[in-house]
């Protein structure tokens, strides 16, 4: 994915998740994505989102997975087959890909 791609992406993304979470009437806070990443595979699209903390995760989430449902409904027809979002944090990332390393080198 381009960087400018991504960037909208993002800004998108930001902005659906904040217009989502003021229909539900959840309060306005401040989060932050540091990555996105897609992923096509088997017909199916994984659109991961790292976010910078576990109360940011909580934040794009919602109270039962609302807000990252309504923007799973909101994207899902700018990608190819089933529409799947992951968020995650970024250190977790960064400790599985280290994990995924390691056992390789084994």
């Amino acid at each position: 994915m381009e960087s400018i791609e991504k960037d909208l992406l993002l800004k998108d993304i930001y902005e659906r998740i904040r217009e989502i979470r003021r229909e539900l009437k959840l309060k306005d806070v401040d989060f932050e994505i540091l990555d996105v990443e897609v992923v096509y595979q088997k017909g199916e699209t994984l659109l991961n989102l790292y976010v910078l903390s576990r109360s940011d995760k909580s934040t794009v989430i919602g109270p039962g997975g609302w807000v990252v449902g309504r923007l799973r409904e909101y994207l899902r027809d700018r990608f190819p087959g089933d529409l799947k979002i992951l968020v995650d944090t970024y250190i977790d990332r960064v400790i599985m890909r280290r994990r995924e390393e390691r056992a390789l080198s084994l």
